[in-house]
């Protein structure tokens, strides 16, 4: 019983983080050139000690890059078991058109629909638009972005099967220093406060900081953390993940 319920807690603060918001900055494709980008990856596991374990992770993500259009296509679906209890099920889907005015201007819309069982979510659909600023030059070395976007948000909450109809900003703002040393930072925040109602607010962050030791040897820390001003009764109203490991390149 006390694996359940440290499972359980793990699992609950992990699907509330990255239920929320889903951090669209760091899963563009970086690339000049046009054409198709992308991935489809998946992964099974199962673990047997005092109880049964299995996990099933999918993701997929298809770029398509115009002169001055992308469309950008991903998803991916989670499911954890142990004897017969569900304590991950969710998935997601997201759908973002991206059109190049101007070296500085681009303007986007987006439609996003997911569920997570666990957070009693049977549905939320997300539609939104506005402007997407470049604030630096034509370096690659230093990037910042700034996007304020009007979203729509319908949630069916499951537990007590209420609708919530919502209208929000969604502004966020990223950056990339990569200047060519043995170091490299990248960063995204986002503010989604309730345009009726500012105090019902959402701010959340997902950074990335990697450094060469060695030649061919990275060490890296990513730190994401998500605060919700009014969460569900059962969910901590602020959640934070911290990971370092190291990456070998087996290329200079």
């Amino acid at each position: 019983m006390k694996q359940y319920i440290l499972l359980y807690v793990f699992m609950l603060m992990y699907a509330f983080s990255s239920a929320q918001i889903v951090n669209i900055e760091g899963k563009r494709i970086n690339s000049d050139t046009t054409g198709f980008d992308g991935y489809v990856e998946g992964s099974f596991s199962m673990n047997k000690n005092t109880s049964l374990l299995m996990t099933v992770i999918t993701r997929a993500q298809v770029q398509y890059k115009f002169k001055k259009d992308l469309i950008l296509l991903l998803g991916d679906w989670r499911f954890t078991i142990a004897d017969d209890k569900r304590f991950v099920n969710d998935g997601m889907a997201h759908l973002r058109y991206n059109h190049k005015f101007l070296p500085w201007l681009r303007w986007e819309v987006f439609n996003q629909i997911q569920y997570n069982e666990l957070l009693s979510l049977r549905m939320r659909y997300l539609a939104g638009t506005g402007p997407r600023f470049k604030l630096t030059g034509k370096t690659e070395q230093y990037k910042a972005y700034l996007g304020t976007m009007y979203m729509f948000e319908y949630e069916h909450v499951q537990s007590d099967d209420t609708i919530y109809l919502d209208h929000r900003l969604s502004a966020y703002f990223s950056f990339t220093i990569d200047p060519k040393l043995p170091f490299s930072i990248t960063g995204t925040t986002y503010y989604q406060p309730l345009l009726k109602d500012w105090r019902d607010f959402r701010v959340a962050g997902m950074y990335n900081f990697k450094m060469r030791v060695w030649k061919r040897l990275d060490v890296k820390i990513d730190f994401s953390f998500l605060y919700d001003a009014r969460p569900p009764a059962t969910v901590p109203s602020f959640v934070f993940g911290l990971a370092t490991g190291l990456v070998f390149r087996f290329r200079p």
